[in-house]
């Protein structure tokens, strides 16, 4: 994939609407948006590892084997006040991949080692 390319995934979770996943060449990071009113985290994260990593969805191991993927989604959930619940955020290893969710409704997939690119948040 090149800088530009849109590649859309459907979560294995959810379905629903494709989550849109963007190669950034400069970083050599995958990143998607969410928003968090209308798409569980954890949905996000299995569809943008998916994509980066050019596996289907229901091929990658189990998120929870990871993370708690309840907790994800709570953590970053917009409560219905419409404020953020939690500022920051979470850098975890995914499927072989580091996956960093923002609480501003960014997701970054890099190599495991990479650093979380700071002018994602």
């Amino acid at each position: 994939m090149t800088a530009g390319d849109r590649e859309d995934t459907r979560s294995a979770i959810g379905g629903g609407e494709p989550v849109h996943v963007d190669y950034h060449e400069p970083t050599g990071t995958y990143r998607a948006l969410f928003d968090s009113g209308n798409r569980l985290a954890s949905e996000v994260v299995v569809a943008a590892v998916a994509a980066a990593t050019g596996t289907d969805p229901l091929l990658l191991p189990p998120l929870s084997a990871t993370v708690d993927p309840d907790a994800l989604n709570a953590l970053f959930a917009r409560p219905a006040t419409g404020a953020r619940r939690f500022r920051g955020s979470l850098t975890f290893e995914y499927a072989g991949r580091r996956v960093t969710v923002n609480s501003h409704g960014t997701l970054e997939v890099g190599a495991v080692g990479d650093r979380p690119d700071p002018a994602a948040r």
